[in-house]
């Protein structure tokens, strides 16, 4: 194993430099809220990370080998990875503006505190 093959940045050095971008800003903003505490910035950090997933997928969708004839050929393993991160950042974005406009989880996220109701005690 050669040591090249342990830096893990090499391969983030591959990447265009729109997703290394949002790759970056969503590290920060995910450190960041880290260190302040705060649900809504590390949920959209968390977006950003995914949107650039999505958009690395996309290009990757979109490559062609120059030396491959004109075709109309979709892998659809990366199509389905690219909407399901697209997915993915769509909900954490609207989940990160639901709590800073409400400051609380949506309903659906919310943690039932009681899920095992108490059956009042019987007569004999």
């Amino acid at each position: 194993m050669q040591l090249s093959d342990l830096n893990p940045l090499s391969h983030f050095a591959e990447l265009d430099l729109l997703p290394r971008t949002l790759f970056a800003l969503g590290a920060v903003l995910l450190g960041v809220s880290v260190y302040l505490k705060t649900v809504p910035l590390g949920l959209c950090g968390v977006g950003l990370i995914f949107s650039g997933v999505a958009l690395t997928l996309f290009f990757l969708i979109l490559y062609k080998d120059q030396d491959e004839k004109p075709k109309w050929h979709v892998s659809w393993q990366v199509l389905l990875q690219f909407l399901l991160a697209t997915a993915l950042a769509f909900c954490l974005f609207r989940v990160s503006l639901h709590v800073q406009r409400h400051s609380e989880l949506p309903s659906f996220l919310k943690p039932e505190h009681n899920l095992i109701q108490p059956s009042a005690p019987r007569l004999p």
